[in-house]
């Protein structure tokens, strides 16, 4: 039984980005919420969790507040907020509302180190399995997730960027399964999707979400100023239910405004996803990752138990031999 049709294939190779309806139950979305809600309310107390809104605010010198310091963390806040300071790098984010209050940004990776509930939901859900028909694999890896939370009023935005640039990963065959748990729509934050920009043949830089600015000594080319061009781009926004999923390939450029509903967070799970012929390389300017620390080389094929198996394609040939 397969999983998409043929003209979801088709909109998937051509755009790069796909919508699909109803993929998860209702119960695996309620306990997906529960995960991403444990998640953010532990946020403080893990390498890899951060409140960017607070971060942006303290790099920015925009509230007297205290970057977290900590020598295990993902990032040196001290030296990021440096390296913003000598570059003169301009946040990017919304005007505030008038009389409404200022929500907060939240990140978390990794989860699935941590949370049996998440991991299972990654990899024991329909999901892998669509992965897989679209990147017409045979097999396909979890390869991590991340957690974002846009609490209403939320004035940061998303710079545009391309998810593989971050990765410490070579090769074409992945993408990324966006999961609200959240009615979304372009009020309070859906991702916009530059349709076709993985088709462009370019590796873009990654920079630092809460602006345009690159990380330092990463490779690929500059992204062109899409955050204040949208207009000369043909950007795909998905209103979703809880439920259902957008799913984009590793190399789709998209990025996100903030939250400017007063009543409505936008909270969703992000699940990246590489097939078998990606491979292991330590790409200048990755994101680092302390909750899977690596030591291998270039080229090593992805194993478990840091990249689990989530999906196989069937096999009558296999089946028959058992």
């Amino acid at each position: 039984m397969t999983l998409i049709t043929d003209s979801q294939r088709e909109a998937f190779a051509r755009d790069g980005v796909i919508c699909l309806r109803s993929v998860l139950t209702q119960s695996e979305v309620a306990r997906l919420t529960k995960s991403i809600d444990s998640a953010v309310a532990g946020i403080g107390t893990t390498a890899t969790g951060y409140d960017i809104t607070r971060v942006a605010n303290t790099v920015w010198q925009e509230a007297n507040e205290q970057l977290p310091v900590s020598e295990n963390r993902q990032y040196d806040l001290g030296l990021l907020a440096a390296y913003v300071q000598a570059t003169g790098a301009t946040r990017l984010k919304e005007s505030p509302q008038e009389g409404a209050d200022n929500g907060h940004f939240f990140v978390e990776t990794g989860t699935w180190t941590r949370d049996r509930q998440l991991r299972d939901i990654a990899t024991t859900s329909t999901i892998p399995g669509i992965a897989g028909e679209l990147l017409d694999a045979h097999q396909i890896r979890f390869y991590d997730d991340q957690i974002f939370v846009k609490e209403p009023g939320t004035v940061d935005r998303t710079a545009y960027h391309q998810d593989l640039s971050y990765f410490n990963i070579d090769g074409d065959q992945g993408c990324v399964v966006w999961v609200p748990v959240d009615h979304v729509d372009r009020s309070t934050g859906a991702l916009g999707y530059v349709k076709g920009s993985h088709r462009w043949g370019r590796t873009f830089k990654p920079n630092i979400f809460m602006s345009r600015l690159t990380t330092p000594d990463a490779e690929g080319d500059e992204l062109p100023d899409i955050d204040n061009n949208e207009s000369d781009y043909d950007i795909a926004f998905f209103e979703a239910e809880p439920g259902d999923v957008v799913i984009h390939h590793l190399r789709t450029i998209h990025g996100s405004h903030g939250n400017s509903s007063t009543t409505r967070t936008r909270r969703a799970a992000s699940f990246r996803y590489v097939g078998e012929q990606v491979r292991f390389r330590n790409r200048p300017g990755a994101v680092p990752q302390p909750h899977r620390p690596l030591t291998w080389l270039d080229g090593a094929e992805l194993c478990d138990p840091w990249f689990p198996l989530a999906w196989q394609r069937y096999s009558h040939a296999a089946a028959a031999a058992e």
